[in-house]
């Protein structure tokens, strides 16, 4: 307290030492990120708990949905960001806001964790495994030599192609007809060209599955094992615009329709330009049907991106080959390296559950 007397040169010479612009910049950091801390937890519980109509047409809806659909995609990503934040901020002594960050690294963290957990491998009935080979061949690729050796090395029962240009199967054919008697295509302009190939008889064949948008989509059925299985072969689209999020929500819907009047057990691959993270995949999850990688793979094994400098950067995996979990289970998952695409491949080995 300033006594009555003190002159104003002395109040001067008391006062306390103004703040430092380095004080005011770490400030504005730290809330910043309690901002961002806490948006996300915001982001992550809603995603969590609130209901989701995939049908709605509703752009400002579907605009609001894309917010957890990325964030979810990501969340690898966002888990290494605030686990440096903890890092540093625990270094600086801002002790709450480093447990807060640590804690939401953790938690984004957690589906990448669990991918490097050793898995034990199912027992399947004998001689009922089949080896499914699912790549995206990247339609103006024009360096096929790469895909094509991956796929003969592979030696794979069913070959599932996305992207199947005219170009590709002007090339592909011709290459893998005596490998693979049975085959199924529709080669088109665009990048929404798709192919089948199986070294099985295939039957009850249909290419007029259209999964959020007319383009084609597969839908065989295959004997393993002594038990028949439908394939599916899929490309969803890239929820890049709001229009484009609403034909890969509806293709989501669609193929949860299909599934629940589907009476045999399924594998389903492809494309799916979504991450076994987002609220799509759970509810895939609920549909019975479980990812190859997430069953038996190691480590994050991202599919995309893998061409450009962006690949250098850690990709996500939106890829998938799913099988129904009741009656399926997966030995063996593993990602290739999809030379001249923007996309890896996966391989996987899949069986009847014992």
């Amino acid at each position: 307290m300033i006594a009555p007397e003190t002159t104003a040169e002395e109040v001067l010479t008391q006062a306390p030492a103004a703040i430092t612009r380095g004080q005011v910049y770490l400030l504005v950091v730290r809330i910043l990120l309690w901002a961002a801390v806490l948006a996300l937890v915001a982001v992550f519980a809603a995603s969590a708990l609130l209901g989701e109509d995939l049908r709605s047409t509703d752009r400002t809806y579907v605009r609001w949905r894309l917010i957890p659909f990325f964030v979810e995609t990501f969340r690898f990503h966002i888990a290494v960001w605030f686990a440096l934040v903890a890092v540093e901020m625990l270094r600086r002594r801002v002790r709450r806001l480093a447990l807060a960050a640590g804690l939401l690294a953790l938690y984004a963290g957690a589906p990448t964790l669990r991918d490097y957990l050793p898995k034990a491998t199912p027992t399947v009935r004998p001689g009922s495994e089949l080896t499914v080979f699912n790549a995206n061949l990247l339609a103006w690729n024009r360096t096929p030599d790469g895909i094509l050796a991956e796929i003969r090395a592979a030696d794979a029962d069913i070959v599932a192609l996305q992207e199947y240009q005219n170009y590709w199967h002007d090339v592909l054919e011709p290459a893998l007809r005596d490998r693979y008697p049975e085959r199924v295509f529709v080669p088109r302009e665009d990048a929404f060209g798709i192919a089948l190939y199986s070294r099985r008889p295939l039957r009850e064949v249909r290419t007029d599955l259209e999964l959020g948008l007319p383009c084609p989509q597969i839908r065989a059925v295959v004997d393993v094992g002594g038990r028949a299985v439908a394939l599916y072969n899929l490309h969803l689209m890239p929820p890049m615009a709001t229009h484009r999020a609403i034909e890969q929500r509806t293709g989501v819907a669609d193929l949860l329709d299909c599934l629940a009047d589907e009476p045999y057990p399924a594998i389903v691959c492809g494309d799916f330009n979504m991450t076994e993270d987002c609220h799509y995949a759970r509810r895939l999850h609920a549909a019975g049907l479980r990812d190859s990688h997430t069953a038996i793979g190691f480590g994050r094994q991202a599919t995309w991106p893998n061409k450009g400098w962006i690949s250098w950067a850690p990709g996500v995996r939106i890829d998938h080959i799913y099988f129904t979990a009741a009656g399926l289970a997966c030995t063996a998952s593993s990602t290739g390296t999809g030379a001249g695409s923007d996309h890896r491949p996966i391989l996987a080995t899949i069986g009847l559950r014992q």
